[in-house]
């Protein structure tokens, strides 16, 4: 149905409306219909809004605004301006302005899936610990420093150890028949993978510890400043890619 339509259709439906026992005023542009103790908003038809469409990464999020932000400012009645929304580090959500009607369009959301979910404190079993330090954290000295810590640590059956709670002294494999007791770094910088892919995956800090039973605990200790840098990275890419849209005024990226 296009703008003509629709204008007609409700031009129609008012007229009738005044041939009824009911009043019908118009208020800055609207037309209400009044009856003795109610009244309600003449409003025309319109185009239903369209659907989200989800992503796994800001390249395809970012090919879609630029391919569609013109049509879908026309087909939606609305200011050709795209509002791209950084809400954390996995997921960016676009919209368009309000339309005639107070409606916003949400047009696409992008969310990054990774295998294991960092929640602040996680335990790992000895074996698990050294795989997942190799496959989830980009390796750095941090991660070269627990691999190799790691895999000296005796794995009989418990493990000796001293923790004051700043720092914490384990036993060590030294040779074959000897063993020794090392400290352990009480926090390390690791950089796991916790965002999009296309962007620098941010370094903080975390607590190491070692209990009985081979439990290697990996525990956050940055307070989730982490989060700021890393919705910022996603901005400065987003920024970067969509340059020329933001520069004319029709993509707006924001925190």
């Amino acid at each position: 149905m296009n703008e003509v339509s629709i204008i007609k259709d409700a031009m129609q439906k008012i007229e009738e409306l005044v041939k009824s026992s009911v009043d019908v005023r118009e208020v800055n542009g609207r037309a209400y219909l009044i009856s003795d103790d109610t009244y309600e908003e003449i409003r025309p038809d319109v185009l239903p809004l369209p659907d989200l469409y989800r992503f796994s990464s800001l390249d395809g999020l970012v090919k879609m605004i630029r391919k569609e932000h013109k049509d879908i400012a026309e087909a939606c009645g609305v200011p050709d301006v795209l509002y791209v929304n950084v809400t954390s580090p996995t997921s960016v959500d676009v919209s368009t302005c309000v339309d005639g009607f107070n409606r916003r369009a949400f047009l696409y959301h992008a969310s990054y899936e990774f295998s294991r979910k960092w929640i602040g404190a996680n335990w790992f079993e000895h074996e698990e610990a050294m795989i997942v330090l190799r496959s989830q954290f980009i390796q750095n000295e941090g991660t070269e420093y627990l691999l190799d810590f790691l895999s000296r640590v005796s794995d009989e059956n418990s493990v000796s150890s001293d923790d004051n709670g700043m720092t914490q002294t384990v036993q060590v494999k030294k040779g074959i028949a000897l063993a020794a007791r090392e400290q352990v770094r009480p926090i390390v910088n690791l950089r796991p993978y916790r965002t999009f892919l296309e962007v620098e995956q941010p370094e903080s800090a975390f607590l190491i510890r070692v209990r009985e039973g081979m439990q290697v605990g990996i525990i956050e200790a940055d307070g989730g400043m982490w989060k700021i840098a890393a919705r910022r990275s996603v901005v400065e890419y987003l920024e970067k890619e969509l340059k020329e849209l933001i520069d004319s005024g029709n993509v707006v990226v924001f925190l």
